[in-house]
């Protein structure tokens, strides 16, 4: 039986917002992917010694900010975990669970860039077609050279997804929040107004 090409789009989404809502929808149109799972981290090792949101608060804004299309499911995979989120242990529990599927791994050029210093990061690139979407400002050199040098250690697949760009992080997004200011425009208004019914970063 033919596998589907399925994506894994992780990260923290303390809190998710339209620049991860775009990079997805353009992966699946890029990569014509047939579904994709989005998956919070529960502890990512660049992140230990920042405060996140509670999981479960992380998994209803995702419910929120996709629930118009019908190819995302989010996954507690991650989260459900003890350990800490190694994206090589993700994408082998989803290969291990879709043995015939393509698995893509779907990321932002800022986390791509620091890729070598991931765990097992030549297996994950030798086994994972991966989609990068870039921001405005992106260093294409940079990006570039570091694409050639995973196409020749590992034989990677690297697609630069011509997403819409948006100038926002979930971090600058926090500081916002925090200052009362205006976050419209940014994160789907129904994630915008969960986290003022739950008084998320406050």
């Amino acid at each position: 039986m033919k596998g589907m090409k399925t994506g894994v789009f992780g990260g923290t989404f303390d809190p998710v917002h339209s620049g991860h809502v775009a990079l997805c929808r353009q992966a699946e149109k890029e990569a014509g992917l047939d579904r994709v799972f989005v998956v919070p981290a529960r502890l990512q090792p660049f992140k230990l010694d920042q405060r996140t949101a509670d999981g479960h608060h992380r998994m209803e804004m995702l419910r929120l900010a996709f629930s118009e299309d019908p190819r995302v499911t989010v996954s507690d995979a991650e989260l459900e975990r003890e350990e800490i989120s190694y994206t090589i242990h993700t994408l082998r529990v989803f290969q291990h669970r879709f043995p015939e599927d393509e698995i893509s791994f779907i990321l932002g050029a800022d986390s791509f860039l620091k890729i070598e210093g991931w765990r097992e990061y030549r297996e994950l690139a030798a086994k994972h077609p991966l989609l990068v979407g870039v921001r405005p400002g992106s260093p294409m050199e940079e990006l570039r050279a570091l694409i050639l040098r995973l196409e020749s250690e590992c034989g990677a697949s690297v697609r630069l997804l011509a997403n819409e760009q948006m100038a926002i992080a979930s971090s600058r997004l926090k500081e916002l929040l925090r200052q009362g200011a205006s976050v419209r425009g940014w994160m789907p208004e129904s994630v915008e107004r969960y986290i003022e019914k739950h008084a998320l970063y406050t």
